[in-house]
């Protein structure tokens, strides 16, 4: 897995085409224009139904990781419950 911050324009997209590479792997995305510029037509799949999987998953990691910037709606109270807690996302281990 990797990211890049920026905006969502070409040279964004393609400094984490850079970090990850092309050559043997298949992209699902949704329909940005972008992708289609950067990414081979035989590697790239597009479609919002195909997506919602991984937003799904994205959104249970932002709201796991809540508890670590804000004081509302998501809060450890103790050091012993983020202790517990942050093994998962320091280790690389899946939800």
């Amino acid at each position: 897995m990797a990211w890049v911050l920026g905006g969502r324009d070409d040279a964004t997209c393609q400094k984490l085409l850079d970090r990850i590479g092309l050559q043997g792997k298949r992209f699902i995305t949704d329909d940005w224009p972008g992708y289609h510029r950067l990414i081979p037509a035989a590697q790239l799949t597009t479609g919002k139904h195909l997506t919602v999987p991984i937003e799904q998953d994205n959104s249970n990691i932002r709201h796991f990781l809540a508890r670590f910037r804000r004081r509302t709606k998501v809060v450890s109270k103790t050091e012993e419950m983020v202790d517990l807690n942050r093994p998962g996302f320091v280790g690389g281990s899946d939800l």
